[in-house]
């Protein structure tokens, strides 16, 4: 996570884009930490970065595993409010509502 860090905190500002922080929020979720994925998804709602579905798929993944079910159905309705569910969110999501 170090190394991922490292490099975003390196990268010139014109390529700080949403690819390159959703690379970052996806480095966050494999390690767990959640602190610096919401903390990054912030700046990225900032950015105007959150109108595609994977950030928050990346945070839907961070919350299931982690058990804080309580923050998914907020991160839902951000998410259909921003952008457009794809066939892989859209299955996640029935399925975390078919399980609650």
């Amino acid at each position: 996570m170090n190394s991922a860090e490292k490099f975003f905190k390196d990268l010139p500002n014109k390529l700080k884009v949403q690819t390159t922080c959703t690379a970052l929020l996806h480095t966050y979720v494999q390690h767990k930490d959640t602190a610096k994925a919401e903390s990054l998804m912030e700046k990225m709602f900032e950015c105007g970065f959150m109108k595609y579905p994977l950030p928050y798929n990346h945070m839907l993944t961070l919350y299931i595993s982690q058990g804080q079910l309580e923050k998914v159905p907020g991160l839902i309705q951000e998410l259909k409010k921003n952008t457009s569910l794809d066939s892989h969110i859209q299955s996640g999501v029935d399925s975390f509502c078919i399980t609650e």
